[in-house]
């Protein structure tokens, strides 16, 4: 465009009659006006694109917000004692019968913990059997089945969880983790609560242990 202008001027300077330059000028003028359009058509697209940007981010964090929110106001409403519709209270079988003694156990629930190895020592005990070693994939049938009964499922016995987007957790999963101090940003990037992270599982209270056993974490895995 630059060398196309400073030819047209190279031209209007060599032209001898008024009228040559003229046209020169009109030429030129058109050429910069083609060049302004396409400065402002830029400039357009630029703008457009931020203001894209911006509403992208600006829905993101009200959708965390809503998150965290609900999260919250789930805990809320299991503190209070009081029945919302839809909300989920923490139960053994959410907790994975971590906080309960082998005599303490249901049928079914011992039953199912014998399955995976387990006998009355090493479960009070919190020690591991020879499933826990295993991925969820490279269990029998039976021991997985097992395993469901107890409470546990593929995401919360491989991962913990931490694989997983906030909003895609499981809303007693999400009460859970907003109990121990997690919000959607922090869990997001695995940012740990001030509150609980530098403790040892005896140091957690009983509430605690019992959110952590929701996400997947027993005395062997924390430690």
């Amino acid at each position: 465009m630059v060398l196309l202008e400073n030819l047209i001027e190279n031209i209007s300077d060599a032209c001898c009659s008024d009228g040559a330059k003229q046209s020169v000028g009109k030429l030129y003028g058109t050429v910069s006006a083609s060049k302004e359009d396409e400065v402002a058509a830029i400039t357009e697209k630029k703008e457009e694109t931020a203001n894209k940007e911006v509403a992208k981010n600006t829905e993101k964090k009200v959708k965390s917000a809503e998150n965290t929110a609900e999260a919250e106001e789930s805990l809320k409403t299991k503190n209070d004692g009081g029945k919302k519709e839809d909300s989920l209270e923490f139960t053994e079988n959410h907790m994975k019968y971590e906080l309960s003694k082998w005599q303490e156990l249901p049928e079914k629930i011992k039953k199912s913990a014998v399955a995976l190895g387990y006998k009355e020592e090493t479960w009070n005990s919190g020690e591991w059997s020879d499933s826990d070693y295993k991925w969820w994939d490279n269990m029998t049938k039976s021991e997985q089945t097992a395993a469901e009964i107890i409470g546990w499922d593929k995401t919360a016995w491989d991962t913990k969880y931490e694989d997983v987007n906030f909003s895609h957790l499981p809303q007693h999963v999400k009460t859970a983790a907003a109990s121990v101090g997690f919000d959607e940003q922090a869990w997001n990037e695995n940012s740990w609560p001030e509150g609980t992270k530098h403790k040892w599982w005896t140091e957690l209270t009983n509430e605690e242990k019992g959110a952590y056993a929701i996400l997947g974490y027993s005395q062997w895995t924390w430690e």
